[in-house]
């Protein structure tokens, strides 16, 4: 069985933002949301090729987070070219490649792509490519695993994505999976979070739906770095699961249209993110 099942981790997120004073809900503000979300969730239809997504999005959420560094003035800053954009397109040159048990020009590629902290990402990497036939005969029946199934798989193969205690590169795999091949059913699809990374926060405290404690707010907005795993950053991204799970609810959705609605309209606000040079996002 995984650490945590993606139904825990909802209660785990709600107990987190009931106990804490560090990040709180604005219910009005979160309400106004439920009509721009139901507008903006479009039909879906599948795609001809659910396994290849399957292996698509193991590579690339084996390795889809930390664009940070600690710069000469000891802050926390993305350096050039470190960006997830530079690791989608790297990794959907390579593919075909991969596909046919060739992953050395695609190592290549991300040793000279200036993404930063390398040799984790090669490692999480290699998680992938020792159980690449395994991976393969699992994604041939997909559609009849559940999302926590699917958790449990990757929990068992690739333990690189699940050492975050909210499970964001798994959610966003489970999600980006519906998405592009319409695998799961509602019910099953209630339970899986929100990816709760540093973006999510920040847009919902400009929407006016987080309001944060005021030293907190203070070391937002000064960028000071926020320890990973400390009560203030897991206060943020359990204030996110929540907000996706409550808005979700209202709306007769799942988190993942949430996710994607929030993402849509994220440069429209320009506020700080909190800042944390974590493996987890």
């Amino acid at each position: 069985m995984p650490k945590r099942t993606f139904k825990t981790l909802h209660a785990d997120a709600r107990r987190i933002v009931e106990e804490t004073s560090l990040v709180r809900i604005q219910e009005g503000p979160l309400l106004s949301l439920v009509g721009p979300l139901k507008t903006f969730i479009p039909a879906r239809s599948a795609t001809p090729n659910p396994l290849y997504e399957w292996m698509f999005q193991l590579v690339v959420n084996s390795m889809n987070y930390c664009y940070w560094i600690r710069n000469d003035n000891g802050l926390v800053g993305k350096p050039p070219g470190g960006a997830s954009s530079q690791l989608y397109r790297l990794t959907k040159e390579h593919f075909e490649e991969m596909l046919h048990g060739n992953f050395e020009p695609y190592i290549a590629a991300l040793r000279q792509s200036g993404l930063p902290h390398m040799n984790q990402r090669l490692e999480d990497l290699a998680e992938v490519q020792r159980v690449w036939s395994t991976a393969w005969n699992y994604g041939v029946n997909l559609a009849y695993y559940t999302p926590d199934e699917v958790l449990t798989w990757i929990d068992r193969h690739c333990p690189g994505f699940t050492r975050d205690p909210f499970l964001k590169r798994p959610a966003l795999l489970v999600q980006e999976l519906h998405f592009q091949a319409n695998l799961f059913t509602p019910a099953q699809l209630a339970d899986v979070p929100l990816p709760a990374d540093y973006h999510i926060p920040r847009i919902l405290r400009e929407m006016g739906v987080l309001s944060y404690d005021g030293a907190l707010a203070d070391r937002v907005d000064r960028q000071e770095e926020l320890p990973s795993h400390g009560a203030e950053e897991s206060a943020l991204r359990a204030a996110a699961i929540e907000c996706g799970r409550r808005l979700a609810a209202q709306s007769q959705t799942w988190p993942g249209w949430v996710d994607a609605y929030l993402w849509s309209v994220r440069k429209l606000y320009n506020g700080r993110h909190h800042l944390t040079l974590t493996a987890d996002y």
